[in-house]
């Protein structure tokens, strides 16, 4: 009987326990350690929240999210991905320095507590900016961000901006929303359609998986491991009785199809290291190391602002 081979990269990236690896060495950006003027133990320095996007160009940091999520991406190793190992419900995060603390913040698990701890951060900021006018210059930023992202095919943090925005905690600031002009609005909505999971994503894999494959990509994963895990809940040997009742054949359609997927992801995967910004470590340092309130303390922001 034929066998499907799961298509494998020429070197394939070692796993933890086969090769201990000093992510400061290989990830200079994603795994120093943050310094002490951006530590989550020192106190604000002014008592009014003004967030830190305000004092840089859209387009910049767009490309220093890029350069993280482009780290985060070269944490994946292809076979957590083909056996399913990560936590597929990890712990909240609201703290990148206490997530980095935890036990093995890397590969899958690790790009999933960053993109929640992204939705959160930008409802965060949003939400500690008192004045309405602030808090509009601070969503259309965020819109502004999200489209050059979108640009750049950063649509990772493209995603985690736009599902923050179009949360309910971020939605129901009607005076703040009266603020924003009918242009910015537009491009959000343009976003909208991009990120709804109508007919299985259908819009943001057309985007993700049609471009030329000599420009740069950072794929939104989500799509990719609940291929997978759905993939997964087929069964494993097909039973068609009577004939093969005492010798059940192995579902071979259902290790193809996931072949299929990481091989997809891969190539995407692969189209991520062909992005050339240069890192502008102040701004890359705040990008990076985010923390976000705690998801009661959102709640009560939400309905206590307007």
């Amino acid at each position: 009987m034929p066998t499907v081979r799961i298509p494998t990269p020429t070197k394939p990236p070692p796993t933890i326990a086969e090769s201990p690896i000093d992510f400061n060495e290989k990830h200079p950006h994603f795994h120093n350690k943050p310094p002490s003027s951006l530590s989550s133990d020192t106190p604000p320095a002014q008592p009014a929240h003004l967030p830190f996007i305000l004092a840089y160009p859209a387009d910049h940091l767009a490309q220093q999210f890029t350069i993280l999520e482009k780290d985060a991406l070269d944490e994946l190793d292809w076979r957590e991905l083909i056996d399913l190992r990560w936590n597929q419900s990890p712990p909240p995060a609201s703290d990148w320095v206490a997530y980095l603390r935890t036990p093995d913040p890397f590969g899958v698990g690790l790009v999933i507590a960053r993109f929640n701890l992204m939705v959160k951060w930008v409802i965060s900021e949003i939400l500690l900016t008192d004045a309405p006018p602030e808090r509009a210059r601070c969503i259309m930023h965020y819109i502004r961000i999200a489209a050059h992202c979108r640009r750049l095919r950063n649509f990772a943090t493209m995603y985690q901006i736009t599902v923050a925005l179009l949360s309910a905690d971020c939605a129901r600031l009607k005076h703040t929303w009266a603020l924003v002009p009918a242009g910015e609005i537009s491009v959000l909505q343009d976003l909208e359609r991009v990120v709804q999971p109508l007919r299985n994503f259908h819009n943001l894999r057309m985007e993700m998986e049609t471009a030329p494959t000599e420009t740069g990509c950072i794929p939104f994963i989500g799509i990719y491991t609940r291929d997978l895990v759905y993939n997964a809940q087929k069964p494993a040997v097909i039973t068609s009785a009577p004939q093969n009742e005492y010798e059940p054949l192995v579902n071979f359609e259902r290790h193809h199809t996931a072949a299929g997927i990481v091989k997809g992801l891969l190539r995407l995967l692969e189209q991520s290291g062909r992005y050339a910004f240069t890192p502008d470590p102040v701004c890359l340092a705040r990008c990076l190391w985010v923390s976000a309130l705690e998801e009661t303390e959102i709640r009560r922001r939400a309905e206590l602002l307007e």
